[in-house]
């Protein structure tokens, strides 16, 4: 499973009626019911080409931003600027990609409970897949606890941003693992002589 591979899963899920879900925002959000595998297929895609081309540019334009415009870590109101612009300029383009292929869809009534989202996306990646992005998180929440106790010539507040933001993500991977492993035990115990494959992405 490729990098954004991976990132475009998480947005989908399946529902009780194994109806594909679609999550534009997170899983605290309502997330909407695709019609079917034509159009599943065609969102898949559009979601997978717009994380490819958003985190590139994201990535590659952050070093002339941080440049252009030293504030956005000099100050914490620089920065929550900027992290607000990413999310409002990530919502226009949802609404711009997504707009026409889903006007007729619906939205579940309610949301989809945590613990069943978190077992699905622990489904969707390997065992070792999981404890890596769980340390990646770790590794950068104390990078935010540096920033913020440490000499770094930054603002102190951005780093609290920082370890308040990838801690929760990294309880996220931490849930998600657990209900993973649960399951895995489960099934050795059930099944002791058959193997378990990680789930692959959703569309070759």
């Amino acid at each position: 499973m490729g990098y954004f591979t991976s990132i475009a899963d998480q947005a989908f899920k399946t529902g009780p009626g194994g109806e594909r879900l679609f999550f534009l925002g997170g899983p605290w959000s309502k997330p909407l019911v695709l019609k079917d595998e034509q159009q599943f297929t065609v969102t898949y895609r559009k979601h997978l080409w717009m994380q490819r081309c958003f985190l590139t540019l994201l990535i590659l334009g952050q070093p002339f931003l941080l440049i252009a415009i030293p504030s956005v870590t000099e100050k914490v109101l620089g920065f929550v600027s900027y992290a607000g612009a990413i999310m409002v300029i990530q919502w226009l383009t949802q609404r711009i990609v997504f707009g026409q292929e889903l006007a007729g869809c619906k939205r579940l009534p309610q949301r989809m409970p945590l613990s069943e989202f978190y077992r699905q996306l622990g489904e969707q990646h390997p065992e070792d897949g999981l404890v890596w992005r769980l340390i990646t998180c770790l590794v950068f929440a104390l990078c935010g606890v540096g920033i913020a106790l440490g000499p770094i010539q930054m603002a102190s507040g951005i780093g609290v941003i920082c370890s308040i933001f990838f801690g929760a993500c990294g309880i996220g991977w931490w849930y998600a693992l657990r209900l993973k492993r649960q399951k895995l035990k489960a099934d050795r115990i059930s099944h002791p002589r058959s193997s378990t494959r990680p789930a692959s992405g959703f569309v070759e």
